[in-house]
């Protein structure tokens, strides 16, 4: 049932409509004997604004995806400066054995990880345009 949420599902079947109401109207139109004009009038009235919403809903659903990865790029950017940041302060970030100390190693990246994204969230993070931390 997740799909019916998803804007990209209703776009679908929206651009679906429209090819499928524009052949039933021209099948309806040459069985009620109506003018070319008559038959046009309608595929307009009912497709153009599926084909419209249908537009709408593939922006929209463009627009999510792209806040998605932009949140995931500033994550992983924030990693990439911390593990520079630490570079320069000559602190280990990886055991040189994984196999020893490994989750006390993790523990202590995760907490300066924390303690940086902390920095940079109130503005005192280590950026190029500013001081030392």
């Amino acid at each position: 049932m997740k799909h019916f949420s998803d804007p990209k599902f209703w776009a679908t079947v929206c651009g679906s409509a429209v090819p499928i109401s524009m052949s039933l109207l021209w099948l309806v139109g040459i069985a009620n004997c109506w003018s070319r004009s008559e038959i046009g009038t309608m595929i307009a009235a009912i497709a153009g604004p599926f084909a419209g919403l249908a537009g709408f809903l593939y922006i929209y659903a463009t627009f999510i995806q792209q806040q998605e990865l932009f949140e995931r790029q500033s994550f992983e950017s924030g990693l990439h400066r911390l593990l520079d940041h630490l570079k320069k302060e000559g602190t280990e970030v990886f055991p040189p054995n994984p196999k020893e100390n490994e989750t006390i190693r993790l523990k202590e990246f995760e907490e300066k990880y924390k303690q940086y994204a902390s920095g940079i969230r109130q503005g005192t993070g280590n950026d190029k345009n500013e001081g030392e931390v």
